[in-house]
């Protein structure tokens, strides 16, 4: 790889409703052809590679680099190959593995084979079906005022960091059974009454 560059592969990952947005914005004019009531005529259209036409001029473009073994991610890879992982805030290592992707979040870890991960919607139909509380919350919430995130949630217990925008308030609240604790890590914490 020449150093400061990175090569395309070729291969792009994007949703249908940003791929449409996106060809709105920067090729209209084929846009216009997709929305068209009657079916387009395709030689009638420039011909326009993808990445000239909207990844060069787009601003909602990442690029995301893999090591000469096809691993993309943050790990540390002994005899691993063409795996992906995602695991903001730990130290993955990853042995004598191929073909996996391993994405590691607050709620859940998820550990599959890449020729397997279309499975991942009946892996979660299977917690709906057991009504786990994962498919419904999340350990971070975002709520107009700021976010808070489950740090801790046990029998008798619950921790939670919580980051309140500027000039915001929480909703007052009364408890009767329950204590509540707060500490202000940064800022003034304001009205306390106000929570």
């Amino acid at each position: 790889m020449k150093k400061g560059y990175l090569w395309n592969s070729g291969i792009f990952l994007l949703s249908i409703p940003v791929f449409f947005e996106e060809l709105k914005k920067y090729q209209p004019h084929l846009s216009a052809a997709f929305g068209s009531a009657s079916v387009p005529e395709y030689a009638k259209l420039a011909s326009i590679s993808i990445d000239y036409g909207l990844p060069e001029p787009s601003k909602k473009v990442a690029v995301v680099p893999h090591d000469a073994e096809g691993n993309v991610g943050t790990a540390e890879c002994l005899s691993a190959r063409d795996s992906y992982v995602q695991a903001p805030g730990k130290h993955v290592g990853m042995i004598g593995v191929d073909n996996l992707v391993v994405v590691d979040t607050a709620d859940a870890l998820l550990i599959c084979d890449k020729r397997h991960t279309e499975q991942v919607k009946d892996l979660i139909h299977r917690y709906k079906k057991r009504d786990d509380p994962v498919t419904r919350f999340h350990r971070q919430v975002h709520r107009p005022w700021g976010l808070y995130t489950v740090l801790e949630d046990a029998k008798g217990y619950k921790i939670k960091r919580m980051t309140v925008k500027p000039n915001r308030k929480l909703s007052l609240q009364l408890h009767h059974h329950r204590s509540e604790h707060w500490v202000v890590v940064s800022g003034d914490g304001g009205n306390r009454t106000q929570r």
